[in-house]
């Protein structure tokens, strides 16, 4: 008897060998109502390394696949994937259509961006109610992605403890003991046990270490150090969680909760925070602060002009850590995020790119590793001459060792590797990321 492509695709699904995806937006968060899971969106995007993993390797891959069926999941793109077998069908998302994978992208961006920068990829968690649980942009390894979706369920939480050791009342969920201590341990003023602290609240769940980690960054009864800790540990790659809280925070007046607050933003590098950073950075600052805001500002605006102006001014700096951060911040630029809805260049790449190469004759060797270091992280291969020349013939070892790695990673794929990325701080003086 033969087999339809879709009745195979079903039968796969359905014996657990792949991902069940949803045909119809709505009927999923019926589906999720009725069932008490909630609803996983993965919205993917063509032609770009993260986007092109997460389809063919990490949704395709036995932990996914088996973590997926605690959701109701729906794929969301706007590309056109048919199948050789069967054009009706998906190659990429199996046992839907195109057309529906597309009409899922534009219900979701009405419900969860509502006219936003849809950056791809991002994964969006809702209960069936259609209510945000959490929303993730941007692929960071195939671990970090399951840590988040098993945080959001809370399937790592531990041994059961039972229902009367925790206050109804109270929304972050912990026992009633331990919340206490960590509420009381937040007081401190020894640096060795603060970091203790944070170490142990990052390794709870998703949701409660960020709920922790945003209340004592908003209680002004705390230590100005356990407040900026906590603000710090909120910055994640593409959190949108939180985004909200760390533009709120720059406006305190404590320049030290600012700096923590501008770091996380960069941390993020989500849109969101661009127009707040644009209009922190009108006021004069102390350097690090002003440094923290240009490497920002590109993290989070790097298709925003006036970030890019800003960008451009420091670089002109009389301040050799002001234009160091610039370069890096226009290495934010250059790489830039990718969109949902487009798979063109950024318009003002090229004109980064030209800013970087100038800063490569630079008469400071930081500023010139820095400019070295940001067209390495944006794998700008129209940088390749002059690295190669940088790699052979700056004065400073540092730049010539930072260049030889920054040319090894112009035809990679994936995350930057760690040896490059440790010339940062050489070149920044910054720990961030």
């Amino acid at each position: 008897m033969l087999i339809s492509p879709t009745m195979l695709s079903l039968a796969l699904a359905l014996s657990g060998d792949t991902v069940l995806w949803e045909e119809d937006y709505l009927e999923a968060f019926e589906k999720a109502a009725e069932t008490k899971r909630p609803v996983l969106i993965c919205i993917n995007m063509d032609g770009e390394w993260a986007n092109d993993t997460l389809a063919r390797e990490v949704y395709t891959s036995p932990a996914f696949v088996e973590l997926s069926q605690s959701f109701v999941c729906l794929a969301a793109s706007i590309f056109e994937h048919p199948s050789e077998a069967d054009p009706k069908q998906c190659a990429r998302f199996a046992g839907i259509t195109c057309g529906q994978h597309k009409l899922i992208e534009m219900q979701t961006r009405h419900r969860f961006i509502k006219g936003q920068e849809v950056i791809s990829p991002q994964h969006i968690v809702a209960h069936g109610d259609q209510q945000l649980i959490s929303r993730q942009a941007y692929f960071d390894g195939t671990e970090a992605l399951l840590a988040f979706l098993k945080g959001v369920l809370g399937v790592d939480s531990g041994p059961e403890i039972p229902e009367e050791e925790y206050d109804p009342d109270e929304p972050i969920r912990l026992p009633k003991t331990k919340l206490k201590e960590l509420r009381e341990r937040a007081r401190t003023d020894d640096w060795s046990e603060l970091y203790r602290l944070l170490d142990e609240v990052g390794r709870l769940e998703r949701p409660i270490a960020l709920a922790l980690y945003s209340e004592f960054a908003k209680n002004p009864q705390l230590p100005v150090k356990v407040r900026a800790g906590a603000i710090e540990r909120l910055g994640v790659k593409g959190s949108y969680d939180v985004v909200d809280l760390l533009v709120d925070l720059l406006r305190e007046k404590n320049a030290d909760l600012q700096l923590a607050a501008v770091k996380s933003l960069e941390v993020s590098e989500l849109p969101l925070a661009t127009a707040a950073l644009l209009q922190l950075n009108k006021r004069r600052h102390p350097e690090l602060l002003q440094c923290a805001i240009l490497r920002s500002l590109g993290a989070c605006g790097p298709k925003d002009p006036q970030a890019q102006q800003a960008l451009e001014r420091g670089l002109r700096s009389s301040n050799t850590y002001v234009r160091c951060s610039s370069a890096l911040g226009l290495g934010y630029v250059v790489a830039g995020p990718t969109r949902a809805d487009s798979a063109e260049a950024d318009p003002n790449r090229d004109r980064a790119i030209q800013r970087l190469l100038a800063a490569l004759r630079d008469r400071e060797a930081q500023v010139r590793g820095a400019a070295v270091y940001a067209l390495g992280l944006a794998r700008a291969v129209e940088a390749r001459e002059a690295l190669e020349v940088a790699a052979q013939g700056d004065d400073s070892r540092d730049v010539r060792a930072c260049a030889a790695l920054a040319l090894a990673n112009l035809d990679r794929e994936g995350l930057m590797p760690p040896e490059l990325r440790r010339y940062r701080w050489k070149f920044t003086g910054d720990f961030t990321r």
